[in-house]
Order: C-alpha cells, then sequence, then structure tokens
C-alpha cells in the first residue's frame, strides 16, 4: 500500500495563498492611488504616487 504524497497539497495551497495576497496587495494599492488622486497627489521619497 502506497503512502500520500504531502506535497502535492502544500504547493498548490502556497501559491493560492500568494495569489490571494497578491489580489489583496493589488486592491489595496489601487484605493491608496483613488484617495491620493481625490487629494491631490503626494510626494513621497522624491516620487508622485
Amino acid at each position: 500500500m502506497e503512502q500520500p504524497n504531502e506535497n502535492i497539497g502544500t504547493k498548490k495551497d502556497l501559491v493560492c495563498y500568494r495569489l490571494q495576497t497578491a489580489k489583496a496587495d493589488l486592491k489595496s494599492l489601487c484605493m491608496m492611488r483613488s484617495i491620493l488622486r481625490f487629494n491631490g497627489g503626494l510626494i513621497y521619497e522624491g516620487t508622485l504616487l
């Protein structure tokens, strides 16, 4: 009888977690840019956001 391979789900879970994190980061970035545009922009470390 074969033992189940425990590595099958872990890579998929990690990829799904990273995709969810990236989506949340992009959503936060979009919200921050909208706020900054509404407020007329903000200088941060020499660049206009």
